[in-house]
């Protein structure tokens, strides 16, 4: 089976989340059997994966940076001894480690470069530690860092190539032990996608190494353009592009994209729906807001001159209109998918109190999802999904309020299934990295007031 690396963004749970629910759906089918903080070693049951293929799983993800070809391996036990957290004056089983490590990077040449050819050559090596807090990772930037350079360098004029030179990262970087790996768009500026230049992926996971070479790159400045150019922008109803594609992910749609109609009942200003539609996915859209609808519809018709073959833009599929007559607006249609981020609470520059915000939560936020689940369900074919993000607020007295979003779906014959999919993840023994299988949902930790919720509901006559 063929095995490739993928680099997780920040939020690196929702990232697996993503890639295992869309791991169980064809044409990618596999499986995650490593990972850490930073990386996940994928096994697919297809073999071969072709470029093209990657190019589109790239293009979908909106939580994974990179995606490498697997090629070598070193155990935790022979890397750390050749690279202990301590370096001493006792060498001999650290020059004997690192001699193995030497012949496993020779081995390595071959299927990262091909044959070497009198030609100059070009390596970026990166290193992702378990996670990069981790005290270890100061050791791997100072020590394992060096040592590849030097060794590639050795390597690739052995085999015959007339001169190697390899990425000098910051040197106060280094030496504070902070470095960051190359960007994802260093790829393209530095060509490494080019035969006799290449990015080298050394990820850390409590198994060992796991050694690549990039072979494609999350096309982050495409998705900024997208969102900052569109002709119709609401700061206040935009979710961040990632988390669109994320959650479109986690809809776990199994049919050709062009087969598969969503809707987004909250869209404003239409951010879900303008990156399902340039995955070929029919949309629908509604809100409250007529503005808001004339203004997806403004995205939805601008993205459509960039796209090579875009799908036909019919304003009957965008509505104005009430949550609550979701199901009467839309009774002609059945839909594959719901996906919406329906309320995120106005912007707090201070933590509320519990009794400030309690009502707000109750009059405001838990009727949407209500009216959401309950109309929503009567729309969307059985089996199929609801995903959305619910707030969860940081309060100055009182914790983290969230609503019990698990009890207003279940009331509507939704129930929540396992954000990282069906499959099994193996835990890891660090507490940092224990994802717990059965979790229902995710928060984007990222914030610090109001935090994003993410769920998967999936609707049944019968509960499992």
């Amino acid at each position: 089976m063929s095995r490739f690396i993928f680099i997780l963004g920040t939020n690196w749970r929702l990232s697996l989340a993503e890639i295992n629910n869309i791991l169980e759906c064809p044409p990618y089918k596999g499986r995650v059997t490593d990972y850490s903080a930073s990386g996940a070693v994928v096994e697919f049951e297809q073999e071969p994966i072709k470029d093209k293929n990657f190019d589109w799983l790239m293009f979908q993800l909106g939580g994974t940076q990179k995606i490498g070809k697997l090629v070598e391996f070193i155990d935790l036990r022979t890397f750390q001894e050749a690279f202990p957290k301590e370096i001493t004056s006792e060498m001999t089983i650290q020059s004997k480690q690192r001699k193995y490590i030497e012949n496993i990077l020779k081995d390595a040449c071959y299927p990262i470069f091909g044959k070497i050819q009198p030609i100059k050559y070009f390596v970026a090596n990166s290193i992702y530690g378990i996670t990069f807090q981790k005290a270890y990772y100061k050791t791997l930037v100072q020590h394992f860092l060096p040592f590849l350079n030097k060794e590639w360098m050795k390597i690739l004029k052995e085999k015959g190539a007339k001169n190697a030179l390899y990425y000098r990262y910051p040197e106060d970087r280094i030496n504070k032990g902070t470095l960051n790996p190359l960007f994802p768009h260093h790829f393209w500026a530095y060509k490494l996608f080019q035969d006799h230049r290449k990015e080298l992926l050394y990820v850390m996971t409590e198994e060992g190494i796991h050694i690549g070479y990039t072979i494609n790159v999350t096309n982050s400045n495409e998705m900024k353009k997208l969102d900052e150019n569109r002709p119709y922008k609401d700061v206040k109803s935009s979710i961040p592009p990632k988390f669109a594609k994320i959650m479109l992910g986690l809809l776990h749609l199994k049919k050709p994209n062009a087969s598969n109609r969503i809707l987004d009942p909250f869209c404003g200003s239409g951010t879900i729906l303008l990156f399902a539609h340039t995955m070929g996915i029919q949309t629908y859209g509604m809100d409250l807001e007529p503005e808001r609808i004339k203004g997806t519809l403004k995205n939805l018709k601008w993205v459509s001159k960039i796209l090579e073959n875009p799908q036909k833009i019919n304003a009957n599929q965008y509505k104005e209109g009430d949550i609550a007559n979701l199901s009467s607006i839309f009774k002609e249609f059945s839909f594959d998918g719901i996906v919406s981020e329906p309320y995120l609470l106005p912007f707090y520059r201070e933590l509320p109190r519990y009794e400030q915000l309690s009502p707000v939560m109750e009059q405001l936020v838990v009727p949407s999802y209500s009216k959401l689940f309950s109309e929503g369900s009567k729309i969307l074919k059985e089996r199929h999904r609801i995903v959305v993000t619910s707030p969860a607020v940081e309060t100055l007295d009182g914790g983290r309020y969230r609503i019990n979003i698990e009890d207003i779906a279940a009331e509507f014959g939704c129930y929540p299934v396992s954000i990282y999919g069906n499959s099994f993840i193996a835990e890891k023994s660090d507490q940092d990295l224990q994802l717990f299988a059965d979790k229902k949902s995710l928060y984007d930790d990222n914030t610090e007031i109001i935090r994003r919720e993410f769920h998967i509901f999936e609707k049944s006559t019968k509960r499992d």
